[in-house]
């Protein structure tokens, strides 16, 4: 089921508790449907981003089961060590690493199985990317884009110097 809700305020931390559990008053059932999972969510028009930073999961049935955990890994594959979240629409962006915390066993999990957990998340928890990064990523992209065309002009200036030097050696 496709959910749309007004959101009044944008907190740092947006935390989105997936209903899992009924409990009627004679007995509780669990729901493992499918869930589409997104590594990032925009808010008014793009201007709000988030970026998807930890996962709860539960196994089991509503009378016992097992929880675990997937977190984004700081500074492994995005720019997290700097403070910065990961970058929007950048084909060049670096895959994120994740791991699995499962009671003491810690393991690396590949970014595709972290958003294949639908049946078992119930909870998803995303950082709010500041103006200021998304500003800052917006100009590293025209940097780039003004980088590569001074390079190309520096290639047309080497060819156009060499075709001089070779008119000015026929002419002598």
């Amino acid at each position: 089921t496709m959910v749309n809700k007004t959101v009044e305020f944008y907190p740092k931390i947006l935390t989105v508790q997936l209903k899992r559990f009924i409990y009627t008053r004679n007995r509780a059932e669990k729901l493992d449907s499918n869930v589409v999972i997104s590594s990032k969510l925009s808010f008014n028009k793009g201007q709000i981003r988030y970026d998807l930073v930890a996962i709860g999961c539960h196994t089991g049935g509503c009378n016992s089961g097992h929880y675990y955990a997937l977190i984004k890994k700081e500074g492994a594959g995005t720019e997290a060590s700097e403070g910065r979240s990961t970058t929007w629409g950048n084909n060049n962006e670096r895959r994120s690493r994740w791991v699995k915390i499962n009671d003491s066993m810690v393991t690396e999990i590949s970014e595709d199985k972290v958003l294949d957990c639908q049946e078992t998340a119930y909870m998803l928890f995303y950082v709010k990317q500041s103006y200021s990064e998304q500003k800052e990523q917006k100009l590293n992209g025209v940097y780039q884009q003004e980088e590569r065309e001074a390079k190309r002009m520096e290639e047309v200036f080497e060819e156009e110097r060499k075709q001089k030097e070779e008119l000015e050696e026929e002419l002598e």
